[in-house]
């Protein structure tokens, strides 16, 4: 896995790069779109979203629900337990 944009300012490479990072990457789940994880999927690989506390400001279930309505992964939190009790409901839905 690599991590894709360890600064927010950082872009993803071309596909070129990134078809050869392995299981896949993670991005700052500010910046997740649906192209980017077909994208990754199409080479077989995994999303995973990590919160960066200096760009979303404050991680709510609201954020998670949103990432996994995304398509994403995983989910790289400070509130693990709490984003899995969330992501457990939507699955149940």
């Amino acid at each position: 896995m690599y991590l894709a944009d360890y600064y927010y300012e950082d872009e993803m490479p071309e596909p070129e790069v990134t078809n050869n990072w392995g299981a896949g990457t993670g991005r700052n789940c500010a910046k997740i779109t649906p192209n980017c994880i077909n994208r990754f999927r199409k080479n077989g690989q995994i999303m995973m979203a990590w919160v960066d506390a200096e760009v979303t400001h404050k991680e709510t279930p609201e954020l998670w629900e949103q990432q996994y309505k995304l398509g994403i992964d995983t989910l790289c939190t400070d509130f693990p337990l709490e984003a899995a009790k969330v992501i457990k409901q939507l699955q149940q839905k």
